[in-house]
């Protein structure tokens, strides 16, 4: 599937969330979205950007040490009518 907009990006990132069933940082959702997915050519998101549709349709769980030893939060799939009411 090609990403083309801000609403693919919001869709991959919740099948990848889905799919995963599972706490994951940021890195780790950018990194899958990067495997299983093809950006447009006219659309290549930025960090922040990703981030910001982690945050509107995922909630922040908890936090787990990175490679570095930095806290990072860890993000889990929103119910379906907290995602609506964004």
């Amino acid at each position: 599937m090609k990403i083309k907009g801000r609403k693919d990006l919001r869709e991959a990132i919740i099948k990848v969330l889905e799919d995963e069933d599972a706490e994951l940082t940021l890195e780790e959702i950018i990194g899958n979205l990067g495997k299983r997915y093809e950006f447009s050519r006219k659309y290549n998101p930025t960090r922040q950007s990703i981030l910001f549709q982690v945050r509107v349709v995922a909630k922040g769980v908890g936090e787990k040490e990175n490679t570095y030893q930095h806290k990072v939060t860890t993000y889990k799939l929103r119910d379906e009518h907290e995602i609506n009411n964004c």
